[in-house]
């Protein structure tokens, strides 16, 4: 094989690759007054591991935290597990049935103010705990599935 045919063969290999790896992705912002949590948000995927990456992004808090979670199961019998690590608490593991809210599957921010926690039918939601008036919480969740 010459050099030109071998590199356009590895070229045609790295883009084929790209493409295959290639993840649905969407981002969603979120802007919390003290005391509040967002609407429920809905998992994007059944039965598919589900990266969510988040970042708080103002305030004297800032941080990040990321978890891969799967929901399962229909109806009732719904449940979230996880699995991750923020940089307020470390490693965060755990599950919730589909009533279960409030269930925290990472921090987001420095302070262990603002967290994402489970929600009503395997949804979940950003909550900014601080009792700070000036402590909005501003930042970006990222699902990856």
């Amino acid at each position: 094989m010459t050099r030109t045919k071998m590199t356009l063969a590895v070229v045609a290999w790295t883009l084929a690759m790209t493409a295959w790896a290639q993840a649905d992705e969407t981002t969603i912002g979120y802007n919390q007054a003290p005391g509040t949590c967002t609407k429920p948000i809905a998992i994007p995927a059944n039965n598919k591991p589900v990266l969510i990456l988040g970042a708080q992004i103002n305030g004297g808090d800032r941080g990040t935290g990321q978890v891969t979670l799967i929901r399962t199961g229909t109806g009732a019998n719904q449940i979230l597990y996880w699995s991750g690590y923020d940089g307020y608490h470390g490693l965060e593991t755990g599950f919730a049935y589909a009533g279960g809210v409030g269930y925290r599957l990472m921090y987001l921010d420095g302070g262990g103010y603002v967290d994402v926690e489970s929600a009503a039918s395997t949804h979940i939601q950003v909550c900014n705990s601080s009792s700070n008036a000036a402590g909005d919480a501003a930042g970006y969740l990222t699902f990856m599935y």
